[in-house]
């Protein structure tokens, strides 16, 4: 049987050496021993992440009551900087066994918190060299990939933490301000000078906001009806149409629209191999509101009942999703038309015969009756 400090010590050797890569973690069923790695994906028992857990929490509330990073210098200062250095990096690899463990853990989230800011506070980014800032980025971004870990997991609760899901948007805000992609540097409060002369094009910052669609919708897939999740991919979609706009008034809405259109596709395709999610449709619906192409909103509207209609789908996220959507952007007639496609007086009798005052509290369940009737006129 494997102790808590040999438990501790193998997955503190993984994440210690995992650099800027993904892992992908997952508890191990009973029997298959304390942790196997192939790659980068690992496996761990349920004892053997309690055991690192336990070990991690004493390394951690011990240590860090004495962290540089948690409180001013001058009360580490009679200590030989190496054995600091070398502190901080345990207590820093204690804190993702925490998070690993509990999703939740505030006191190991918030010291990555400071930890990152206290980086960030030490940088000067008027005299700072290249090398430095590079440094400094690399270390946002290896925190970055370490979130991707823990919401991309196959662990029970992580993939929906609004604990993680808030720290992630933390980090992002700083990667951006640090990338010179905060145009008015209202988040660090100083310019960045000439260490980012030239800010990223509306590609890259498109590339940007798909990547983390990616991950959302992949922890999405982990836990469905993800809420946190899509949250803080619509407040990651505003703070990168801040950016795109290059100023105020009517340019806000062409920001916003430009980086709605990069996903729409991939989100309701998403949507219609997860049809019962009903997270994923109302973000489609907030995409499409950004979108101010009526073509393209129709389009949509239309592929989604297509699909319901031809694999005969009555579920109500999809049909509350079409309800809004037609009601919304006008396409009602539209959908109307769609349903009427199949010949047949009884179908054409009873589509326009029902009436959301049948329903009133369900009018997604009025297009249901509707296109049932397409069903029994032989639509399917």
């Amino acid at each position: 049987m494997s102790t808590p400090d040999n438990a501790f010590h193998q997955l503190a050797h993984i994440l210690a050496s995992r650099r800027d890569r993904i892992l992908e973690f997952e508890i191990l069923p009973r029997g298959s021993g304390p942790l196997l790695q192939d790659g980068c994906s690992v496996g761990l028992s349920k004892e053997a992440l309690v055991q690192s857990f336990v070990a991690a929490r004493q390394i951690f509330f011990k240590a860090g009551t004495r962290s540089p990073c948690l409180y001013p210098r001058e009360e580490t200062s009679g200590r030989a900087p190496r054995d600091q250095d070398e502190e901080s990096e345990s207590v820093d690899i204690a804190s993702q066994i925490l998070l690993l463990f509990d999703c939740e853990h505030l006191s190991a989230c918030n010291y990555r918190k400071r930890r990152l800011a206290s980086a960030i506070n030490a940088h000067d980014f008027t005299t700072a060299s290249h090398a430095s800032h590079e440094r400094l980025v690399l270390r946002l971004e290896s925190e970055l990939t370490l979130t991707t870990t823990l919401l991309t997991s196959r662990l029970h609760r992580h993939t929906k933490s609004p604990t993680l899901w808030q720290h992630r948007l933390w980090v992002m805000t700083r990667v951006l301000s640090v990338q010179g992609l905060d145009p008015t540097d209202r988040l660090m409060g100083q310019g960045l000078g000439p260490l980012n002369p030239n800010p990223p094009s509306l590609e890259t910052i498109r590339e940007l906001f798909v990547a983390e669609a990616d991950v959302v919708l992949c922890a999405g897939e982990l836990h469905p009806k993800n809420y946190y999740a899509f949250s803080y991919l619509r407040e990651l979609h505003g703070l990168l149409a801040e950016f795109v706009r290059g100023g105020g008034g009517d340019e806000d809405g062409d920001g916003l629209e430009a980086l709605a259109t990069s996903v729409v596709t991939p989100v309701l395709e998403w949507c219609l191999a997860h049809p019962r999610d009903i997270s994923g449709w109302m973000f489609v619906l907030y995409l499409l509101e950004a979108v101010h192409d009526d073509r393209a909103r129709a389009d949509v509207v239309s592929r989604t009942v297509r699909f319901a209609s031809g694999v005969g789908w009555e579920g109500e996220s999809l049909w509350t999703f079409v309800d809004m959507a037609a009601k919304s952007f006008g396409v009602v007639d539209s959908v109307q038309d769609m349903i009427r496609s199949q010949p047949s007086a009884a179908s054409d009798s009873i589509v326009g015969s029902v009436s959301e005052d049948v329903l009133p509290d369900k009018p997604w369940k009025v297009w249901v009756v509707k296109v049932r009737a397409y069903w029994a006129a032989g639509g399917l």
